[in-house]
């Protein structure tokens, strides 16, 4: 397992706890593997950030697999298939100018991880239950997701409506 940025005590307390129950070899191939593939899944959630805030739809598809499930846990929302994350993300998009998300920490091992993203943007159109109100707005989420074959096959994102519809003035 790998990770990045300060911890707090519990999550140290999961990477221990973690470590003493997976087998360590220095130098064996196994653990040679799983040290490269975390260190991948860890790139690929920079690129995700990356590509989102660039909003190079191209880019970020290319780190999900055909079949990826995404569900937005605050909007209760539910995207199967690359096709129907794209039409989520095209909203979000058209909805909030300037959208990004920056990613502050990540933790990943060869099957899964989580990271944590401040993410920004300005409400100028309406999105979902929102109307549009034309005011910036600053949160913090987190993705909980699982890798094959080096790519995203499922990511879940949480964030806090509370927190957006009081900084947008919807509260």
């Amino acid at each position: 397992m790998v990770w990045f940025s300060s911890w707090p005590w519990w999550r140290n307390l999961l990477n221990v706890t973690s470590f003493l129950s997976t087998s360590r070899c220095e130098g064996c191939p196994e653990t040679r593997r799983r040290l490269v593939m975390s260190e991948r899944n860890i790139e690929l959630m920079r690129q995700m950030a990356e590509f989102e805030t660039s909003h190079d739809r191209d880019r970020l598809f290319a780190l999900y697999t055909d079949d990826v499930i995404f569900r937005d846990v605050a909007l209760d929302v539910l995207a199967t298939g690359k096709d129907e994350v794209r039409r989520l993300l095209d909203s979000v998009y058209a909805a909030m100018e300037g959208y990004s998300m920056t990613l502050t920490s990540a933790y990943a091992d060869e099957n899964g991880g989580g990271a944590e993203w401040i993410m920004t943007g300005k409400h100028t159109g309406d999105f979902m239950d929102f109307p549009a109100t034309g005011v910036s707005w600053k949160l913090r989420a987190a993705s909980i997701m699982r890798f094959s074959n080096g790519l995203v096959s499922h990511r879940s994102d949480y964030w806090s409506v509370t927190s957006f519809t009081k900084q947008v003035g919807l509260a």
